[in-house]
């Protein structure tokens, strides 16, 4: 032993070497705090550690024991811990380059999948328990399992450890990291891409997978080289020009700079409307309806989702797709999840769509009702309002939605502004008539369609654009309380409700005014999109 480095009632650590003077790590864990049940697990995990060829974990080397101690001695880490580096550079004010951050999140998820593999969970991730060490001239990232608190603790849950590979991947971006009491307090990294994927790590709802994460880093690693790699490119024809001799003195001054740039070729202008451009990512969702996913243009490296449905067997659902296609192709707007480019190929749709960089409306909704708090007013007016004019738009393309619900709104950020897009148009129809097809979510489906739905199973009675207002109405009340305004268990309990009529107002006068506008039993009785976005531009 060469020194102790720490000491606690549980623990005492020390760096030490052994006969050949290869400095190692060892932990010694006191016999008497450590109980038989987590000393059982300590020596099930180590059997199966020494076994996981991983260089990014760091090594088990040998374990033992008396009567006072249980000893473990681990790899030496020579270059510190990565706590240690986010510090300097935070009082530096120099975070970490983004080809850093990924190289380091590439190795870091890596180590955590080989061990969730073995059925070994870390569950105490943090920049304090990851170690950088030089092998060979280059940096190699180490994660250290053997944490005090991880050893005596019964509970670990790997959700933690994508939450804390977020929180790491933030405090390494961000150049004014400080602790902060939650995830809402940190400010939005400057990078749109990092931003999206700290987003992704951390969101409580449907929170990124240490798995599913690797292919998404491997996606970012490949466009951040591909970058690099065309700005490189664009600089040769520059250098070669300033290369050449002078040209003679009787030529005028601008020659020189006009052949310089006739020599710069403009970039080909990418080619959207080509599927093979397109490299599928991580599925983002799945179901009767088709496959999403994540996925990035090649020629830009920008993000993109696309929506993969076969063709259907039955006519009247082939009929369905056609719809939704054409659909997408009509509008084109800043509030809606606009369709870039749509193809059919061996009996397969596919559907390029903007990608939401913030998730849902839904997925906002859980987070503020986990925090027990109420959305504020001002963010309840901007959400609104965008959804209205996207809607407003949808109405006067001649358009029916008939899906409008939390999960078919989508948030974006762009230059830090919060953008709403109504998406999903997979029920919508073109108005040419008045319809009768019931269709939709029943949470959010018009009283005068659920009933008939219950009643009938199908409707008898026409509808216009006064269905999507009643589904508005309940996306507003939600904005405002977090919950619908009406909550029957059954669709029989709704009817009824529905009926009665009653439900809890809100406090705010001039909301529940705007809403009386909407939620109306009476589809007469609710007002068109026109007149609700007339009357909420003077709403602040």
């Amino acid at each position: 032993i060469i020194k102790t480095l720490s000491k606690s009632e549980q623990t005492i650590v020390c760096l030490a070497e052994d006969k050949n003077q290869k400095r190692c790590i060892i932990k010694q864990f006191v016999q008497q705090k450590l109980m038989q049940k987590q000393k059982n697990i300590l020596l099930s995990e180590l059997k199966i550690m020494q076994k996981i060829p991983c260089v990014n974990l760091i090594q088990i080397l040998e374990y033992f024991e008396d009567e006072q101690y249980f000893y473990v001695v681990m790899e030496y880490c020579n270059n510190s811990t990565l706590q240690a580096h986010v510090i300097r550079r935070n009082n530096e004010k120099k975070p970490f380059s983004k080809q850093l951050i990924l190289a380091i999140l590439m190795q870091l998820t890596t180590c955590l999948a080989d061990c969730n593999a073995t059925n070994i969970i870390n569950g105490e991730l943090s920049c304090e328990n990851v170690y950088l060490s030089v092998v060979d001239n280059e940096t190699v990232i180490k994660v250290n399992y053997m944490t005090t608190n991880r050893v005596f603790s019964e509970f670990r849950q790997g959700e933690f450890d994508s939450l804390s590979v977020g929180i790491i991947l933030y405090q390494m971006a961000s150049p004014t990291w400080i602790k902060s009491s939650g995830i809402d307090d940190f400010k939005p990294l400057e990078d749109n891409q990092l931003q999206a994927l700290f987003l992704l790590f951390t969101d409580p709802h449907d929170r990124l997978s240490i798995e599913n994460s690797i292919d998404v880093i491997q996606v970012l690693i490949r466009q951040y080289n591909q970058v690099q790699e065309q700005r490189q490119n664009k600089l040769k024809p520059i250098e070669q020009q300033i290369s050449k001799p002078a040209q003679p003195e009787v030529q005028s001054e601008a020659q020189p700079e006009a052949q310089v740039l006739q020599q710069v070729q403009e970039p080909e202008k990418p080619n959207y409307e080509k599927i093979a451009n397109y490299e599928l990512g991580q599925v983002l969702g799945k179901g009767n309806f088709g496959t999403v996913h994540l996925a990035r243009f090649r020629p830009t490296n920008e993000l993109y989702v696309i929506k993969t449905m076969k063709q259907a067997q039955e006519k009247y659902e082939q009929e369905l797709q056609k719809r939704e296609v054409q659909i997408l192709h009509i509008l084109k707007h800043k509030n809606i999840c606009n369709c870039i480019y749509t193809d059919f190929a061996d009996q397969i749709y596919y559907m390029v769509m903007e990608y939401a960089n913030f998730g849902n409306l839904n997925q906002l909704l859980n987070q503020y009702q986990k925090e027990n708090k109420l959305m504020e007013d001002q963010l309840v007016i901007n959400i609104f309002k965008q959804m209205v004019k996207g809607l407003r738009y949808i109405h006067e393309n001649n358009v029916m939605h008939r899906d409008l619900k939390p999960e078919n709104i989508l948030l974006t950020k762009e230059d830090g502004q919060l953008i709403v897009k109504i998406s999903d148009f997979g029920c919508s129809t073109v108005n040419d008539l008045k319809q009768k097809t019931i269709v939709g979510s029943k949470i959010t489906l018009a009283p005068e369609l659920l009933i008939q739905h219950v009643q009938f199973k199908q409707s008898y009675m026409k509808y216009d654009y006064e269905c999507d207002i009643w589904s508005l109405g309940v996306l507003f009340y939600q904005l405002v309380a977090l919950v619908r305004p009406f909550n029957g268990k059954t669709d029989y309990q709704l009817c009824l409700m529905y009926q009665d009529g009653k439900y809890p107002k809100l406090l705010n006068k001039e909301f529940q005014k705007i809403l009386d506008m909407m939620l109306q039993i009476d589809p007469k009785q609710r007002k068109t999109i026109q007149q609700i976005d007339g009357y909420i531009q003077e709403v602040k």
